[in-house]
């Protein structure tokens, strides 16, 4: 799928993460997981993509692959320019300076041994980005006070925290080195609906702030709509639909993001009641041994039989906007098969 020309922050291209699966008594069988299935996007300088789709479709699994947690199969990932996808050991240490992650659970995401202050400390000790006592405790109190702690709270330990105030101390953590990307995998799924508001402007004025690139994934589409500048739509490994927010919601062309939109709630109770839902028929198919031509058409209302044998490609249907389904640019033909 091919991107906008603007300044990248960062490039995925043709990515791919499988994960062996024995099969049998003896485990003698090999299957593949296909959690990453060729993915291609990129994320501008500044900018917030969202990602989006159902639980199992892959999305987490790609985060992880992006800031290294897993060596991908095959595909690059290019962070400020360069290659990381292949990089190891110190080389990748060096790199992870341009990028860093939120986790969606921020009370598992801290050691709960460690006080804020170690915690925070722990990243600018390892790659040396203080002098002396001094200089740590200067970083680490301006840290808490960029997420919106009281340095006052830098010797307390995880637990004396409310999830909100975990999950600041973990973007704290996640800024110490000052990266230039951070990946947001459910950031405020674990929270508190009245604190879910708080955390996503927070990372919106970081953002404008110091310049951030985020990739925000989640579940909830109406955060993504709020944060988020463009929207990329996942299913079961691979990117169906990818638009600006604004021509995603008001003309989404892929029957997947049509369905998902269609969930999200509408503030006016009259609209509400007479909207018409699309519900998608069975459920997510197995990664390990995903359907055939498109791999959406064993659920899609539309589905051809061109659709079983051959595999769609991304079409530009607009500025920015890439549909990957063999009836994005016409009509959408009843369902035949």
């Amino acid at each position: 799928m091919t991107t906008p020309s603007v300044a990248q922050a960062l490039s995925v291209d043709k990515l791919q993460m499988y994960f062996p699966l024995k099969q049998g008594w003896l485990g003698q069988k090999r299957a593949w997981i296909r959690a990453v299935d060729g993915v291609s996007f990129s994320v501008g300088l500044g900018e917030t993509l969202g990602l989006v789709g159902e639980s199992g479709c892959g999305k987490s699994s790609l985060g992880r692959t992006l800031i290294r947690l897993y060596r991908p199969t095959s595909g690059s990932i290019q962070i400020c320019g360069q290659e990381i996808g292949a990089l190891e050991g110190e080389s990748l240490r060096k790199a992870r300076v341009n990028f860093q992650m939120i986790f969606q659970d921020p009370y598992a995401s801290l050691n709960p041994r460690m006080t804020v202050f170690d915690s925070i400390a722990e990243p600018l000790r390892t790659h040396g980005m203080a002098k002396n006592k001094q200089e740590l405790a200067q970083k680490i109190e301006s840290l808490m006070q960029k997420v919106g702690l009281s340095p006052r709270f830098i010797r307390k330990y995880p637990h004396e925290f409310s999830g909100g105030q975990r999950q600041r101390v973990a973007i704290a953590r996640a800024l110490a080195m000052n990266p230039k990307v951070i990946i947001c995998d459910e950031p405020i799924s674990a929270l508190d609906v009245s604190i879910q508001a708080q955390i996503l402007n927070l990372l919106v004025t970081l953002q404008k702030e110091l310049g951030l690139s985020y990739l925000f994934i989640a579940h909830d589409l109406a955060a993504v709509r709020y944060i988020s500048s463009r929207i990329a739509v996942m299913y079961l490994g691979r990117i169906v639909e990818i638009a600006n927010k604004t021509d995603l919601f008001a003309g989404s062309r892929h029957p997947y993001t049509q369905a998902l939109l269609s969930a999200v709630p509408i503030a006016d109770p009259k609209k509400e009641r007479m909207r018409k839902r699309i519900l998608l028929s069975g459920d997510l198919p197995s990664p390990v041994n995903p359907p055939s031509g498109c791999t959406f058409h064993t659920r899609c209302p539309y589905a051809q039989p061109r659709c079983v044998a051959e595999v769609p490609v991304a079409e530009e249907i607009g500025a920015g906007h890439q549909v990957v389904c063999h009836f994005a640019t016409g009509r959408l033909l009843p369902r035949s098969i």
